[in-house]
């Protein structure tokens, strides 16, 4: 019944806030938690868009999905964070990713014959 309910009021262009707060006051949701019926909704928007969070465009959405959006990634940020304080921290770290699995030439316009104004003696 809940996903029947919800599936009725939503659509690909939904402003999922409005949603929630309205979803809260029927007599299915009035026991749920606001943030459960956004995850709910969230869910339910990304199956009808037919793809996940990754794939979706985020100049198309409301401010609200974007804020959201924003705060889910900055969630991943500090859970994924090395700070200095933790143990596997290292500084200057690099990684070599490997060759370039597609065409990026958009940064191949470096032409050999051209002299560049660079020193590399100079690290400056």
């Amino acid at each position: 019944v809940l996903v029947c309910v919800c599936v009725r009021v939503l659509s690909v262009g939904s402003d999922l806030d409005a949603e929630a707060s309205k979803l809260l006051r029927s007599e299915y949701f009035k026991n749920l938690k606001t943030r459960q019926v956004l995850r709910m909704l969230r869910k339910l928007k990304e199956g009808m868009e037919g793809g996940d969070k990754e794939e979706k465009n985020l100049n198309t959405v409301s401010e609200s999905e974007l804020r959201k959006a924003k705060e889910a990634m900055n969630v991943d940020f500090v859970k994924n964070k090395v700070g200095s304080d933790h143990p596997d921290f290292e500084y200057d770290k690099q990684v070599d990713f490997g060759p370039a699995e597609d065409d990026n030439d958009w940064d191949d316009d470096h032409d050999p014959n051209m002299e560049d104004d660079f020193d590399d003696d100079d690290p400056f």
